[in-house]
């Protein structure tokens, strides 16, 4: 199923999101912060609905690829 069916909508929304540290500090630079950032957006993710597309936690800033519905506000996402 490529495309999600609504009552008024049919489509597919694929956002790119990108969160960076404050002053770009280089925090995920050790495993256990990059492993507790990675779990914590998984978790919220899975309580909302969204499906992630592709995660990269770099040491200064995550990019976030991820599938919603129609009806998601963006700025719900974030």
């Amino acid at each position: 199923k490529l495309y999600e069916r609504t009552n008024r909508s049919v489509g597919i929304v694929f956002w790119h999101i990108q969160f960076c540290t404050k002053y770009r500090y280089k925090m995920f630079s050790k495993f256990k912060y990059k492993s507790l950032v990675e779990a914590g957006i998984r978790w919220v993710c899975c309580e909302h609905d969204i499906k992630i597309g592709a995660m990269y936690v770099m040491l200064d800033h995550v990019h976030l690829v991820v599938k919603t519905s129609t009806y998601i506000n963006p700025r719900k996402i974030v």
